[in-house]
Parts: structure tokens; sequence; C-alpha cells
């Protein structure tokens, strides 16, 4: 009884792990507070402070409604 062995779907996943991997390592050092999240409420009308962790030094940028804010993780991240 012979077995065949299809290497169509094992290369389909390395090809997506390869995408994948470096999306992993951009974002690896940036961590949002989990109080942020899908299907939150916001108040109108008001300032929304977002903040979470970082890589020190990192560049973080927010974007929401049209609208981009940028800055720097400080010491402690």
């Amino acid at each position: 009884m012979s077995t065949s062995f299809s290497t169509k779907p094992l290369f389909r996943l390395l090809i997506v792990l390869l995408l994948t991997m470096p999306a992993s390592f951009v974002f690896a050092g940036l961590t949002v507070s989990p109080i942020l999240g899908s299907n939150m409420v916001l108040q109108r009308g008001t300032t929304v402070p977002v903040f979470g962790t970082a890589d020190v030094g990192a560049v973080v940028s927010v974007q929401f409604l049209g609208q981009e804010n940028l800055t720097n993780a400080d010491g402690n991240g």
C-alpha cells in the first residue's frame, strides 16, 4: 500500500509563517493597556488617554479618527 503525501499545504504554511514573522518582531516591544480594547465606549467631547508600555526610546504612533500623535517611550518604557 502506497501513501501519497502532498507538500502543497506545508509550502503554504511555510509562506504564511515567513510573511508573518517580521510583523511579530516589529510589535514585540509594544503593549497597550488591557483597559483599551475592541467595542469600548468613549465619551464624546473628552480627551482619551492612551497608555501602555514599549521598549525604551521606541517611537509610538497612535492614529484615531484621522488624527495621529507621535511620542517616544521614556526611560521606564
